[in-house]
């Protein structure tokens, strides 16, 4: 009888401990699966982000691809032959378009003098 009984008391606290291991087990499972969640929601900020990112950068070089097409050929145009590029730029305008352009702003520039216009 006495061995029966220690039978029973040891599949008592076998079963006891068994409940309190199952406990911890699920206490540390309902962590991981918080972690878990945690780090979803971190990649998928991650990976937003990561597309903003990418747009940006396409965008960017979308913006600079007319800039490269214009800079490209006068820095050719610059290096091969630096006469060329001076007589290009050298006056946008002739001596009569000037004269021109005085004569029709003169009114304007004789306000301005007088403080009518604002400078």
């Amino acid at each position: 009888m006495a061995e029966a009984q220690e039978l029973l008391l040891q599949l008592q606290k076998d079963n006891r401990d068994g409940r309190l291991r199952k406990q911890e087990l699920e206490e540390l499972v309902r962590g991981l699966e918080a972690e878990s969640e945690s780090l979803a929601a971190r990649l998928q900020d991650l990976s937003e982000r990561e597309r903003g990112l990418w747009a940006l950068g396409a965008l960017q070089t979308l913006l600079l691809l007319p800039l490269g097409v214009v800079a490209l050929p006068l820095l050719y145009l610059a290096l091969v032959n630096p006469s060329a590029l001076r007589r290009g730029l050298a006056r946008p305008g002739s001596d009569a378009a000037l004269r021109r352009l005085r004569y029709t702003l003169a009114p304007l520039l004789q306000l301005r003098a007088r403080g009518l216009l604002p400078a």
